[in-house]
C-alpha cells in the first residue's frame, strides 16, 4: 500500500473517529487519537529542544545522534497516523458491525 494514501486514511480516520470517552474501553482507537493528535503538536517542539540542547551541551561532534533523536521525535506522530490508517483498511468484524451500528444509534440520541 502507498505509504502517502496509509498516512491521509489516517488522518481522515483521527478525524472521523467520534471522540466518546466511553468507547475507550472498547476500542484502542480513542486513546491512539488523543496521543496522536498531541504529538503532533508537542513533538516537533520537543524535536527541535532535544536536538538543539544536545548540540549546545556535547557540541557539533555530536551531530548525528541530535539528528537521530530528531528523527525520532518526529516519527512519533507519524507512526501514529500509520497504525490509525492501517485499521481505517480494515474493517470490523461481523460480530462488532452490529454492536457498533447499535451503539452509533445510542450516542445519535443521547447528542
Amino acid at each position: 500500500m502507498n505509504l502517502v494514501k496509509l498516512l491521509g486514511d489516517g488522518q481522515r480516520y483521527m478525524k472521523t473517529w467520534p471522540m466518546v470517552r466511553q468507547l475507550g474501553f472498547y476500542f484502542p482507537e480513542y486513546r491512539v487519537v488523543k496521543a496522536t493528535q498531541l504529538a503532533i503538536i508537542a513533538m516537533p517542539v520537543l524535536a527541535l529542544v532535544v536536538a538543539s540542547s544536545q548540540l549546545y551541551v556535547f557540541g557539533w561532534d555530536y551531530l548525528p545522534q541530535a539528528l537521530t533523536m530528531l528523527l525520532f521525535f518526529i516519527s512519533l506522530p507519524v507512526q501514529g497516523l500509520l497504525w490509525l490508517g492501517w485499521r481505517a483498511s480494515h474493517p470490523l468484524p461481523l460480530s462488532l458491525f452490529d454492536w457498533g451500528n447499535q451503539l452509533t444509534s445510542a450516542l445519535t440520541k443521547m447528542g
